[in-house]
């Protein structure tokens, strides 16, 4: 994978430098991409980010619609995926609209994350109801190929991670430039449509 710098932004005053991470060329993904395969799908998306704390709102028309959550912890290039919700029914299959708010939401951290040199995502499917739990883990592995970690489940040994994750479940582990390769080609060609 390599890397590379670009300006984006406004005028000359307000532009800003990213850094870009790409597999080649033709793979970078930057923000700007996922703001106009949002644009594209009926909504717009909106950056709350500050520094490592990273927060992202999905708007369609004025109601919002989802969001995304998450922080970099820069000495170990991780980015902690904190949470993701899109409509109301997202969880129960949810709509098409949900469906592209949910994939670019969560794109939306990966790319500021990658700005920032994180290497790895780590998510926690929560473990609610098994079945629940089941359909998230299987989501999660397809949707990124990220892999389990490890179980959390209720034991003493598992209150530190039940702290830092809030709740039991899963802890899966993906890597941001797989991911980037991943979608890349997908968000260009929404972007298009």
């Amino acid at each position: 994978m390599s890397s590379g710098f670009v300006f984006v932004g406004g005028n000359a005053s307000t532009k800003r430098l990213i850094r870009v991470c790409r597999a080649s060329a033709s793979e970078e993904l930057t923000f700007e991409d996922l703001e106009g395969a949002a644009a594209r799908r009926g909504f717009r998306i909106s950056d709350r980010s500050a520094g490592p704390l990273l927060a992202f709102d999905a708007f369609a028309e004025d109601k919002r619609i989802g969001f995304s959550t998450g922080y970099v912890v820069p000495g170990l290039k991780r980015l902690h995926i904190e949470g993701m919700k899109v409509g109301q029914n997202a969880s129960k299959g949810g709509s098409l609209l949900d469906a592209n708010a949910a994939k670019i939401l969560v794109l939306c951290l990966i790319v500021r994350a990658a700005e920032m040199q994180a290497a790895d995502i780590y998510g926690l499917a929560i473990k609610d109801e098994e079945e629940q739990h089941r359909r998230l883990s299987n989501y999660i592995q397809r949707m990124t190929g990220a892999v389990p970690v490890r179980e959390v489940g209720g034991s003493l040994k598992d209150a530190p991670d039940r702290v830092v994750w809030g709740g039991e479940g899963t802890i899966f582990r993906a890597s941001v430039s797989e991911l980037l390769r991943k979608w890349a080609p997908i968000i260009h060609r929404m972007a298009r449509r």
